[in-house]
């Protein structure tokens, strides 16, 4: 008997093979979180910077005697694009300011100036009257892009007119052109003409025999 089942049972087998397997459905992905941008973004380019700190002094001890005649062609002469440095109320409240104004900030925290302790010096001495001490922050740039520094303009208690130009080329250069007015150790008006190459971090001294300057200039990466 088995053997006339055995047909329906080989018969029977390969129908069981023939059957396709069950399907099983494809385990459901989670559902992914929308991408973030996880490239990291450029770093912000900020332009580079000069922090400039000049102290103007004069010579008490300087003789008259020793005055050099001051011609009226040499007095200094500003260019029609010198500045006054605006003080940071005025930048942030005055809407009139033009853009490149902006550039160049004044500096008014006495914790970051790095000449203070030679001003004190000189107000201090007997020999030298500290005239003024004015520091700001200017971009980095060639001088044909550099605003000078109107210096009567930016600080009237310094008694002195002209102009202050810092720049760079390929090394950093300062010019400074400047006629302080009479004072008390001083009956004559001083001329102070000098442009020089400067190396930054290093005090710099410009001479004359009835007025002085030191310049610092420092490479700013601050923007």
């Amino acid at each position: 008997m088995i053997q006339r089942l055995r047909p329906y049972l080989i018969m029977l087998s390969l129908l069981c093979l023939a059957q396709p397997a069950q399907s099983q459905e494809p385990a459901l992905q989670t559902p992914l979180e929308p991408m973030l941008e996880t490239s990291l973004a450029e770093p912000v380019k900020v332009a580079p910077t000069l922090k400039v700190e000049l102290i103007l002094f004069k010579n008490n001890y300087f003789s008259q005697s020793e005055s050099e005649r001051i011609d009226r062609n040499q007095e200094p002469l500003l260019s029609s694009s010198s500045i006054a440095l605006p003080w940071p109320d005025s930048v942030s409240q005055t809407a009139s300011i033009q853009p490149i104004t902006t550039n160049y900030q004044r500096v008014t925290d006495q914790q970051t100036l790095s000449l203070l302790n030679q001003y004190e010096a000189l107000k201090r001495s007997p020999r030298y009257q500290a005239v003024c001490y004015l520091t700001w922050i200017q971009p980095d740039q060639p001088a044909k892009t550099i605003r000078p520094i109107d210096i009567a303009q930016s600080e009237p208690s310094c008694n002195t007119r002209g102009e202050v130009v810092v720049h760079r080329n390929r090394f950093i250069h300062a010019k400074l052109n400047l006629l302080t007015g009479k004072t008390n150790t001083l009956s004559t008006p001083a001329l102070l003409q000098q442009s020089r190459r400067i190396k930054p971090n290093i005090i710099n001294y410009f001479d004359h025999p009835q007025i002085g300057a030191l310049l610092l200039v420092s490479e700013n990466d601050k923007p």
